[in-house]
């Protein structure tokens, strides 16, 4: 009952809305009647300057994918930290480039050397043993048999290493490892692999906690979430899953995928089954109503025909249906919970991929009704997760979308579209922005720069700065800076 291998490498493989539209270059932005967005609103393009880029990475064949950037201070400094597809980890300075063109400058001791497997999970960040460590998971689809669950220390030095034991051969983690307490009194990590089972680990030695694995029975690429739910100081785990008809540690399965809320212990305490797979990773916040703990999560693509495909779903946390939308298309990326309407509450943002050859959509969304508030069109295929930041200082998100052309900003008010970054750069990850050292706004898109459907080429890192900006402002309360 365990299904690796379904995402081909680099993907080679609706709602009734009153509009009113605006127009840009990239795509077309529509509002929903009622929605907050303001009609002919046409903010000021953000001016945008490409302070640094790494140029071709050492890893021809196997380059960025699904891996997302996230910062780290390994050695004092702030670095943006990203894994490939030859198995390597980089570690670059935001700031203080070198060279013509400018360059950044690598963190001693990186990129990482072991190359245990190709990487297309995020990196995760562990300082609960005084100094940062950075955890990370190697084996994907397309090489599911090879790699496991890894911690490496701030000189790139690896510190651990353990393999999953499934009940098949698929061994790899694609999963980003999520880091919080569960059970050792510091941080411990937890992630699902692509055989049948989730690991949760002891984050400074990688030994595996008391009650773990968890038998989930088929493949995990959902990034789990760690939350208190219920008021207990207990982090519980929220993480989506495929399935397979079958039985499986004396359940009886059918075709689709779940979400899965487990405690420290690793027991099940509800699961909520659909009948396509769930490879989004969910976000977690108080947005149902009256503030209440809620779960929204994005379906996948596996099977075909199925009700659930293209859908977007919203839990409370007794894993109860709250609404479901279906969008324009695939739903495999990760929603963002972010307040860009800049009311005090949070909206869900949603990026959609109608496949090779088409375009993609990205979706603002009311929260407690999953209303749609405005959305953007015809702007290329969204394979990765959108992030959110306010770029202005106006007081609200602006939605930053990667797409397999580059990245693409949008006004978060009204979707109106106000930056086109790196467009020959392929992106299937997730942006990340920063408060840089130079106190400015910082966007860095980590990708490959061959054919922009399929990541056959080399890694390219690009890094970009917004002038006269406050960095530590724009990634305040509402924001959602980085994957997950």
């Amino acid at each position: 009952m365990m299904r690796a291998g379904r995402l081909p490498a680099g993907f080679a493989g609706v709602l009734a809305v009153l509009t009113v539209a605006v127009f840009t270059s990239a795509g077309t932005a529509s509002a929903a009647a009622g929605g907050h967005a303001r009609p002919g609103t046409v903010p000021a393009p953000l001016d945008l300057t490409e302070t640094w880029s790494t140029g071709s990475l050492p890893d021809p064949g196997g380059p960025i994918a699904f891996s997302s950037p996230i910062s780290a201070d390994l050695d004092g400094q702030e670095s943006v930290v990203v894994g490939d597809r030859r198995g390597l980890v980089y570690a670059f300075h935001l700031g203080d480039p070198t060279g013509s063109p400018p360059a950044p400058t690598a963190v001693a001791g990186w990129p990482t050397t072991d190359e245990s497997g190709p990487i297309d999970s995020t990196p995760s960040i562990d300082s609960s043993g005084g100094q940062e460590s950075v955890l990370i998971g190697s084996g994907n689809d397309a090489d599911p048999t090879t790699g496991g669950y890894q911690a490496y220390g701030p000189g790139g030095n690896r510190l651990w290493f353990t393999p999953a034991t499934n009940p098949a051969p698929d061994v790899g983690v694609q999963a980003g490892i999520t880091v919080g307490g569960l059970q050792s009194g510091g941080n411990d990590a937890v992630a699902g692999s692509l055989g049948q089972v989730t690991y949760a680990l002891n984050a400074q030695t990688g030994a595996t906690l008391t009650g773990w694995p968890f038998l989930n029975t088929d493949s995990t690429h959902s990034t789990a979430a760690l939350a208190d739910l219920y008021g207990t100081d207990q982090n519980e785990i929220i993480v989506g899953g495929d399935q397979t008809a079958g039985l499986g540690a004396g359940q009886s399965y059918t075709n689709g995928g779940h979400l899965r809320i487990l405690n420290a212990q690793g027991d099940e305490i509800c699961r909520a089954d659909t009948n396509q797979v769930v490879d989004s990773s969910p976000a977690v916040g108080g947005f149902l109503a009256g503030g209440a703990t809620g779960i929204v999560v994005g379906t996948g693509s596996y099977y075909s025909g199925v009700s659930d495909t293209d859908t977007l779903k919203a839990y409370n946390s007794l894993c109860q249906l709250q609404w479901s939308d279906t969008l324009d298309g695939n739903t495999y990326s990760s929603p963002a919970l972010s307040d860009v309407l800049g009311n005090g509450s949070l909206q869900v943002v949603e990026g959609t991929d109608r496949g090779t050859g088409a375009s993609g959509s990205v979706w603002v969304l009311n929260a407690v009704t999953g209303q749609t508030i405005w959305k953007a069109t015809n702007i290329g295929r969204v394979i990765g997760s959108v992030v959110t930041a306010d770029l202005t200082g106006l007081g609200y998100d602006d939605v930053i979308v990667p797409t397999v052309n580059g990245a693409v900003i949008f006004d978060g008010q009204t979707g109106v579209q106000v930056a086109d970054l790196s467009p020959n750069l392929g992106l299937q990850n997730a942006p990340l922005v920063t408060a840089d050292p130079n106190g400015t706004i910082g966007i860095t898109l980590a990708g490959y720069t061959a054919s922009n459907q399929s990541p056959g080429g080399v890694g390219q890192i690009d890094h970009y700065e917004i002038a006269q900006s406050n960095g530590p402002a724009a990634i305040g309360p509402g924001s959602w800076p980085m994957f997950h």
